[in-house]
């Protein structure tokens, strides 16, 4: 996939790029895209809105967040309520290293 696909300041790690968020209409793209996410250093707010993707792409991503230590607010749209279990585990590396996360959100908290 070329790089029109992805957000510049994700690949670039730019330092104003803090924000992103996946929702109906901007959705999950691939491995490449998770990997950035989780090497960014500058990234504060991640949001997983109301999308369609599958499990294992969408787990893919929760790993990536796992392994970024800039992550300071994390929020989940209120679908994956009934899903809360299996992301807490996915992301337990990063709720235990994480100094710099202030909110976890299970709720609809905008995009």
């Amino acid at each position: 996939m070329d790089d029109d696909h992805y957000d510049q300041g994700l690949i670039d790690n730019d330092p104003e790029f803090e924000y992103i968020g996946f929702h109906c209409d901007r959705d999950l793209v691939d491995t490449r895209e998770a990997v950035l996410i989780g090497r960014h250093t500058h990234l504060k707010t991640v949001y997983f809105g109301d999308f369609d993707a599958p499990k294992q792409l969408f787990d893919i991503y929760l790993m990536a967040v796992a392994n970024n230590r800039t992550i300071e607010a994390l929020c989940f749209h209120e679908q994956y309520h009934e899903k809360w279990r299996d992301v807490i585990f996915i992301l337990a590396p990063f709720l235990e290293n994480n100094s710099n996360l202030k909110t976890l959100k299970f709720t609809d908290c905008g995009g």
